[in-house]
């Protein structure tokens, strides 16, 4: 497992590091000129950059969740003040590429044990992910429901869906499903890992389900207790 992880990271740090090289290279031979040109390769350049960052940073939580030394600070929260929060901080993004995001609480109270920080994470996770694989027009709901035992969280998307035989690999780490149908921005393969992780550590359960070409679902059940 370890030579295979150690593989994967290879291969996953060596495409930014050559396209970093590559392009680094044609600004400093004057190759590239023209102004368009070289803001083109300055913005890849910017972008694979912030690609390794979000890698490297991804390994380290890694790290820390497989040795424990991650603390969770559970206590009993409102989750709606997390949701809008998060609406506030993607409207411009959602805006920019004419998504919807609809958030129905059903309560502007919601109140269960988490950990504010690491389910910000999930959900930042969860709403980047589906802006990823949408297109201008469609829509991500957010539904919550409860009852005495526990909160129900789905995030849904009308985007372009998962095949079926992809699902089940979707959790496990440096799984990407194809990238030719997100906005461009590759991910790292590890982001639902994590929000796996997260989710378990807080006693709860994550599935997802999809239809290829209409959308998908992430279903999230938190304990109350």
């Amino acid at each position: 497992m370890r030579t295979d992880f150690i593989s994967s990271v290879s291969h996953e740090l060596k495409t930014p590091m050559v396209m970093l090289s590559g392009y680094s290279e044609a600004l400093l031979d004057d190759i590239v000129t023209e102004p368009e040109e070289v803001k083109e390769m300055v913005s890849i350049i910017k972008d694979e950059s912030d690609r390794m960052n979000k890698l490297v940073s991804e390994l380290l939580i890694i790290a820390r969740m497989d040795s424990d030394d991650v603390l969770y600070d559970i206590k009993p929260r409102n989750f709606t003040l997390l949701l809008h929060e998060l609406d506030q901080r993607f409207d411009y993004k959602l805006k920019d590429n004419n998504i919807e995001l609809n958030i129905n609480a059903g309560s502007e109270t919601v109140t269960f044990p988490f950990d504010y920080d690491k389910l910000n994470q999930v959900f930042t996770n969860l709403i980047d992910n589906a802006i990823r694989y949408t297109k201008a027009g469609d829509v991500i709901t957010i539904n919550i429901a409860e009852d005495e035992d526990c909160v129900t969280i789905e995030v849904s998307d009308t985007g372009t869906g998962i095949k079926r035989e992809n699902i089940k690999h979707i959790f496990e780490r440096f799984y990407k499903v194809d990238e030719a149908r997100t906005r461009g921005k590759h991910g790292t393969g590890l982001g639902l890992y994590i929000v796996s992780n997260i989710i378990k550590k807080h006693s709860g359960t994550i599935a997802a389900d999809s239809i290829f070409g209409e959308g998908t679902t992430f279903t999230i059940k938190l304990p109350k207790e």
